[in-house]
């Protein structure tokens, strides 16, 4: 009978940390929300999180499957987009394989803000792994080359 009692308070102990230590869904103000949902028609699967800078962060697949995260202000307004891109558009993907000509492409990101877009993509050349930072002109912004292989020194 011992053994009982202290099965179920042990269960009933579980339960109630288990249900305190899963958090409400965050829910952002109606500024950010209605900010969303103009910029974003037909989503309806986002999670929300907060950043420790109060800023609100929507993510959510893209209409097209696109993995996407959404940056806005408490206000409402819109800061930024990131897009986790499976294919870059045309001049930005000519434009690394005439840096690198038969690279490897592992990510690729565009950043969209109101000033226009950039992309950030890292690559493996072969020889060497590369970071490079485009503009929607293609023009390199910034890039960062490491040679494979190359060990950290201790």
């Amino acid at each position: 009978m011992k053994k009982l009692i202290l099965l179920v308070t042990a269960l009933l102990l579980s339960l109630s940390l288990w249900s305190q230590s899963t958090p409400a869904p965050l829910s952002p103000p109606d500024t950010v929300m209605t900010s969303f949902q103009s910029l974003f028609e037909g989503i309806d699967k986002i999670k929300w999180s907060k950043s420790p800078k109060n800023i609100y962060l929507a993510m959510f697949k893209s209409q097209e499957g696109i993995k996407t995260v959404a940056y806005f202000a408490p206000t409402g307004r819109w800061l930024q987009t990131k897009r986790y891109l499976y294919e870059l558009p045309i001049a930005i993907e000519d434009a690394v394989y005439a840096l690198y000509e038969y690279a490897e492409l592992k990510q690729m990101i565009e950043t969209e803000t109101a000033k226009g877009k950039q992309y950030l993509i890292i690559l493996d050349s072969g020889k060497v792994m590369a970071k490079i930072m485009m503009d929607e002109e293609a023009q390199v912004l910034k890039k960062e080359e490491k040679p494979k292989g190359e060990k950290k020194n201790p």
